[in-house]
């Protein structure tokens, strides 16, 4: 089971795209966005306006144990970042792989995931089951297990990460991120940055979007269109979609 405080519990719809209003954000001394860009000057066969669309998938991990293996005692000497995943985690982690394959929304370019155990036997997890996971490039940070633990620091942090991450060769093509992590870090930032409460249970990814519209030939369009004008800019993300092992529930 899961909760729902977004929106009403209902049958799980099929994934659509949901419709976006790009957003242009400010110069960078400024950190702050001006009102959103109308759709019809985004659409005029003579516009120098592009569009770019950012993705943070934000997935806490799967079910975990203090067992070091299926059956076996709790271990009072296990570390608690050594932790497994258990038997009913391990499937929940193959079934939420499942449940996105062929989204393209969930199909991530750069993972950013926590280094312990029950965070990457997640991911490897999903790798198996999906090869979208498997094709993203992985990093593995400490980090994001430390942040975790501490009151409203995720955030700052993961914004960041995600700078530092997203720079040098091919970084311009760079469209999704997928975070691995911990609560209570990991509700507190997708909360903070989409304006909204998001209650985040083991093995549930809230998929978060910004599509930013800006003109070409602005000298500063390289800047405001890049992950660091994205994490820079104070104008909140869009909450999409929540994915669980039960399903893909859109916004």
């Amino acid at each position: 089971p899961w909760s729902c405080t977004m929106w009403p519990c209902t049958a799980r719809a099929a994934p659509t795209t949901v419709a976006m209003t790009p957003t242009r954000c400010g110069v960078r001394a400024s950190r702050a966005c001006p009102a959103r860009a109308s759709a019809a000057s985004t659409s005029s066969p003579t516009t120098t306006t592009t569009t770019t669309t950012y993705r943070l998938i934000m997935l806490r991990h799967a079910a975990s144990s203090w067992a070091t293996e299926p059956g076996a005692s709790p271990a009072a000497t296990v570390r608690d970042v050594d932790r497994p995943l258990t038997p009913e985690g391990r499937t929940m982690a193959q079934k939420l792989a499942a449940v996105v394959r062929g989204d393209g929304r969930f199909a991530p370019d750069v993972t950013l995931c926590s280094n312990s155990a029950r965070s990457r036997e997640t991911l490897e997890l999903m790798s198996r089951e999906n090869a979208a996971f498997m094709d993203s490039s992985a990093v593995y940070l400490g980090s994001l297990y430390h942040f975790a633990s501490l009151d409203g620091q995720m955030a700052t942090h993961l914004r960041e990460l995600v700078t530092a991450t997203t720079v040098g060769d091919g970084a311009n093509d760079i469209r999704t991120i997928l975070c691995v992590g911990h609560n209570k870090g990991m509700e507190e930032a997708t909360s903070e940055l989409c304006g909204r409460d998001v209650q985040l249970q083991v093995a549930t990814a809230a998929l978060l979007e910004k599509t930013y519209a800006c003109d070409i030939n602005d000298e500063n369009c390289a800047e405001q269109s890049s992950w660091r004008g994205v994490m820079a800019c104070n104008e909140k993300w869009t909450l999409v979609a929540l994915a669980t092992p039960d399903g893909v529930l859109n916004a």
